[in-house]
Order: structure tokens, then sequence, then C-alpha cells
């Protein structure tokens, strides 16, 4: 039987779009949902570039964010989740940029010609202030989120 995607040669993306992007806060996209809307293979396996296109559209025109569930697919995730991911990538970016820094900072200058030792020392300059923001700014905003409002007297 041929798919209904097929006959419309639309991106599989789209199709995934058109088909699920009107399901509700909370809702769970399953990983079979998914692969239904692929014209062969999985999400899991050669596809996630699709998935992550469709993903990246639910957010950007629904501002529906979507959050594993191991094992079972996709959940909507709720608006008031959304600085719960937010400090989660914000983390994930600082992981990053340590792996980054030390990969710069533990370079065998000895092994580098003159030019290359210039443009690692350059890097090396230019990362580590992009580390110490996210790791300033991530403070920042966990002290923002525990703010609490002063209990006014009552009369």
């Amino acid at each position: 039987m041929v798919k209904h995607e097929q006959l419309t040669k639309l991106p599989e993306w789209k199709t995934m779009y058109d088909k699920l992007h009107d399901r509700e806060y909370d809702d769970t996209i399953t990983y079979s949902e998914l692969d239904d809307c692929l014209l062969e293979g999985s999400i899991k396996d050669k596809k996630r570039y699709v998935f992550d296109r469709f993903k990246k559209e639910m957010l950007h025109q629904n501002c529906k964010a979507l959050e594993n569930i191991q094992n079972k697919g996709y959940r909507i995730v709720n608006s008031n989740e959304h600085v719960r991911l937010t400090n989660r990538e914000i983390k994930r970016a600082e992981r990053r940029a340590r792996v980054a820094v030390d990969l710069i900072l533990h370079t065998d200058m000895e092994k580098l010609t003159g030019r290359e030792q210039l443009i690692a020392t350059e890097t090396a300059r230019r990362v580590q202030p992009i580390l110490a923001t996210l790791i300033a700014e991530q403070k920042s905003i966990k002290e923002t989120q525990q703010f609490k409002l002063p209990q006014m007297p009552r009369k």
C-alpha cells in the first residue's frame, strides 16, 4: 500500500508537522506515530534529521517544546516548563564549553608552528570568556528563579 506522504511528495518533516501540530500540551507523541509519518525508516535511526526539523517547527510555529520520554516517544511540554528545559540546555552548553576550554588549554604548543601557536592562543583567549559567561549567567538565572517577594506586613 502506498502511503499518503508518497502521493503528496511533501518533505517528511512537513507531513509529520501537518499530522501532529495540533496536539495538546502534555500529550505524548509515540515513536510509532512519528515513524508512521516517514516514507521508510525510523526517527531513532537514520531519520533523526526529520524529527529535529519537526521539533524545531513545533517550537517556532506553535510554541510547543518536546521532551523525550525514554522508550515511549516525546511529550509536549507545558509552557510553564520551558524555563526548566532552558536551564537544562544552558547546563549542556556549559559542559560543552568546559570540554572546549580543556581541549585548547591542553594543547602541546611545542608541537605547533608559530602560526598555529598564535591561532591556539587566540582561540584560548576567546573561548575562556564564553565559559565564564555561561557559568555566571547560569548562576544568575538560578538566583532569579529562587527570588521571592518579601512578605508585606499586615495591618
